[in-house]
């Protein structure tokens, strides 16, 4: 069996990009960023009203955060400091256990008693500690 010259050329012109297709990481052209929403309200996997101003008509007030990162969290269990930025001492920490071992988004409920100023600043346990970041808000 004889093979013709054109088609070992297009063989070996499939062959050629084989390699590079490999080194296209999905994840270095990620449309996700490392951001920290708070709202009042879900929509699928995104908060309907995300701001920094909340009323709190009777407590408690029952807040949503939305955590997203640039990069996959493998399941981490997310840290959050939330504190009293006014002049009230207060401060706790949450930690939110992901369901599931892989995801940009990480969404998960609180309730807060008190109106004042607070900041809720997240970080994952990588070594590094990844900080993603910090919402101000408000409790009217």
């Amino acid at each position: 069996m004889r093979v013709s010259r054109a088609f070992c050329l297009l063989l070996l012109s499939f062959a050629a990009f084989i390699p590079f297709s490999c080194f296209n990481n999905p994840a270095s052209s990620s449309s996700f960023s490392n951001k920290v929403e708070i709202g009042t309200q879900l929509s699928g996997m995104n908060l309907a009203d995300a701001g920094s101003s909340f009323t709190m008509l009777i407590p408690p007030i029952q807040l949503w955060l939305r955590i997203e990162t640039e990069y996959d969290q493998e399941g981490k269990t997310a840290t959050v400091a939330l504190r009293r930025t006014d002049n009230t001492v207060w401060d706790t920490t949450l930690l939110i256990v992901p369901p599931q071992n892989y995801g940009h988004i990480l969404l998960q409920n609180f309730y807060l008693n008190s109106r004042g100023s607070y900041s809720a600043s997240v970080t994952f346990p990588f070594t590094p500690a990844r900080t993603v970041g910090a919402a101000n808000f408000v409790v009217k």
